[in-house]
């Protein structure tokens, strides 16, 4: 641990007021330092995009530009790596939570005002071009989706439009980590149709890659596969919930002519076969989906 820097944190949530916000003041205009050049880049979009606007010209600039824009993102973010600006921007994190500990604070989770404080630097990396997210106690940070459909959405393929969409809703709230699932069924069902349709009517285009590595987990975890998420009970053999086989044969009925359409009808006849337990045979078929989807 960088001890000198938990020091400053710990000084952060420890000392007053005035001195709180003189510290926040001091990260903000770090940040603002910070992101200046994401934002000359970002004016830079819409002239780069507009004379080929609607075309696959477009969507080609448009991947171009967004490379160098999320290498400057990831360095911008490896610089936003301090523990004292990791402390304020993600409180509930494994650095808030040592800091906490290390005060003699008893309260596993941060305080109102200091979430407060979090919302509002989010907010202005937002405002910057940048989301950050928590994952697993620390925090990441990529282009911002929902800027990329207001600043380049206007001027790229339906399809490239259709995925960055898609992408906002994941910065929004994302459809789960660790295995578990945080929407709801219905919305996981929504959003791996979009995908479905993408990957099976738009197999080849730019951003096939980035598109099927959305697709593969979205459809993993309607499989059931996901550990924190099961579609199977926990006790042996490990049986195929009802409400699983009824989600299942619901995608299955609605999408029957799709990637994932097919993969799940077939997957269905796997567990069919199988007494809808979870067997040698149903975990060999959930590697080769995985492989399905994933495949160009």
């Amino acid at each position: 641990m960088k001890t000198h820097l938990l020091v400053v944190a710990f000084s952060v949530a420890a000392t007053s007021l005035p001195a709180q916000r003189d510290s926040l003041a001091r990260v903000r205009a770090f940040i603002e330092q910070q992101t200046a050049p994401l934002d000359d880049r970002r004016r830079l979009l819409r002239d780069l995009l507009r004379p080929d606007s609607g075309t696959t010209r477009a969507d080609s600039s448009f991947q171009r530009w967004k490379a160098g824009y999320d290498a400057l993102v990831d360095s911008i973010g490896r610089r936003l790596q301090t523990e004292t600006i990791q402390f304020l921007i993600d409180p509930d994190g494994a650095i808030g939570q040592r800091v906490r500990s290390s005060r003699g604070d008893m309260a596993l989770d941060a305080s109102t005002s200091a979430r407060a404080v979090a919302e509002s630097l989010l907010a202005l990396l937002e405002r910057h071009g940048v989301h950050g997210a928590d994952e697993e106690g620390d925090m990441y940070y990529s282009a911002s989706a929902v800027m990329l459909r207001r600043e380049a959405g206007p001027y790229l393929t339906r399809p490239l439009q259709d995925f960055i969409a898609l992408l906002a809703l994941e910065d929004q709230r994302a459809v789960g980590g660790d295995g578990a699932l945080d929407v709801s069924w219905d919305e996981l069902m929504r959003r791996l149709a979009i995908t479905d349709r993408l990957v099976t009517d738009h197999p080849t285009v730019i951003f096939a890659s980035d598109l099927r590595q959305r697709f593969a987990p979205y459809l993993n975890a309607l499989l059931g596969d996901w550990p924190n998420s099961s579609g199977f009970s926990h006790e042996h053999p490990r049986i195929l919930l009802d409400s699983a086989r009824r989600r299942l044969e619901h995608y299955a009925a609605e999408h029957p002519h799709t990637r994932g359409g097919r993969i799940v009808t077939d997957y269905l006849s796997v567990l069919k076969a199988n007494n809808w337990a979870r067997t040698d045979a149903v975990n060999a078929f959930l590697a080769e989906a995985m492989r399905r989807a994933e495949s160009p």
